[in-house]
């Protein structure tokens, strides 16, 4: 028993998480090669921000082969794009998208942050702790010295 499905029969949701294999030979490669050569964006990494220039071609969405994480957020023109854990990467939804696509990693990791205050916080009450003895102690030499 083999069922045989068309990839464009399948709607983008049940394909979405599926593996396709296609057998080219080099003269179909060469076409596609040439073909994606056409819709190739310009990237521009800085710290945590990819910049993706894309041509007025582009209307479809945009592979990035970087592990997916809900903490990366795409921008084009102050107006958030969906981003998709796709083929062991993640996939923008360009169809909204102007010619700059900013990706974003936002990694506010509010445990890193908590924890420094309350080493901080610690910290400043173990001085303040040692303050004290110190000060108790030189009260009892004195009282001491004075009998």
């Amino acid at each position: 028993f083999e069922t045989k499905l068309m990839y464009n029969e399948i709607n983008e949701e049940d394909r979405a998480d599926h593996t396709y294999v296609a057998y080219l030979n080099p003269k179909a490669i060469k076409k596609l090669t040439e073909k994606l050569a056409q819709y190739r964006n310009d990237v521009y990494i800085n710290d945590d921000t990819i910049t993706i220039e894309t041509s007025n071609k582009n209307t479809g969405q945009i592979f990035v082969p970087l592990p997916y994480n809900d903490k990366w957020v795409a921008v084009s023109d102050s107006s958030e794009l969906k981003i998709y854990n796709r083929f062991g990467g993640m996939v923008i939804d360009a169809s909204q998208a102007h010619a700059k696509i900013e990706l974003i990693f936002e990694d506010d990791d509010y445990l890193i942050k908590l924890s420094y205050l309350v080493s901080i916080i610690f910290s400043a009450m173990l001085i303040v702790y040692f303050v004290i003895m110190r000060v108790k102690k030189y009260s009892a030499d004195k009282d001491s010295i004075n009998i």
